[in-house]
C-alpha cells in the first residue's frame, strides 16, 4: 500500500465476506437474509443479485455461488394451481368445460419480475448489515438507526430547501 493509504486504481480490494463459515450461526444469518431478500423480489432474480454484490465487492465469487446455491434450496415448492372452470355450454347433459389459465399468485411486498430485482436503499443497508453480520464484524444498531434519523433529516431539508 502506497505511504499516502491510498489503494492504486489497480489494485483491488478484498470483498467483505470471502468465505462462509459453516457455523450454525452464520448459517442463521443466511437464512434470513435470504427470507429477507424473497420477501422483497422474485427468487429467479436472487443470482443476478449476488452477482451485482459480488461486482461491487461485498461478496466474493465464492460466496457468491455458495448463496445462489443455497437460496435455490430454499425455493418453495412450486405449487401447481388448479385451474377454474369455465362453463360454456351444455348440449345433452354432457358438459364443455374450458380451462381458465390460472393466476400467479405474488407474495406482499414482492414486485413483479417484469421489475428485475431492484431493491429499495433501506433494502440494501439491511443487505449491507447482513452482509457484515456473516463477516464476523459487529454492528452497532443504534448507530445504524441514528444515521437512518440523521438521513432523514437531510433529506427532509433538501424538500424544504427545494421548495423555497
Amino acid at each position: 500500500m502506497p505511504e499516502d493509504g491510498r489503494l492504486d486504481e489497480e489494485q483491488e480490494r478484498p470483498p467483505v465476506v470471502d468465505t462462509i463459515d459453516a457455523d450454525s450461526k452464520t448459517n442463521m444469518v443466511v437464512m434470513r437474509w435470504i427470507r429477507f431478500l424473497l420477501d422483497r423480489m422474485e427468487p429467479d432474480a436472487l443470482p443476478e443479485l449476488f452477482r451485482y454484490y459480488a461486482r461491487i465487492g461485498w461478496i466474493s465469487e465464492d460466496v457468491e455461488g455458495y448463496l445462489v446455491m443455497v437460496s435455490e434450496g430454499t425455493r418453495p415448492p412450486e405449487e401447481e394451481p388448479e385451474p377454474e372452470l369455465l362453463y360454456e355450454e351444455v348440449r345433452d347433459q354432457s358438459l364443455l368445460v374450458t380451462k381458465k389459465e390460472p393466476k400467479r399468485k405474488s407474495k406482499k411486498g414482492r414486485r413483479p419480475a417484469d421489475e428485475g430485482w431492484k431493491l429499495t436503499p433501506e433494502d440494501h443497508l439491511k443487505s449491507w448489515m447482513f452482509v457484515l453480520e456473516i463477516a464476523g464484524i459487529s454492528t452497532d444498531r443504534n448507530l445504524w438507526c441514528e444515521l437512518g434519523q440523521k438521513i432523514d433529516m437531510f433529506e427532509d431539508g433538501l424538500d424544504e430547501y427545494c421548495r423555497i
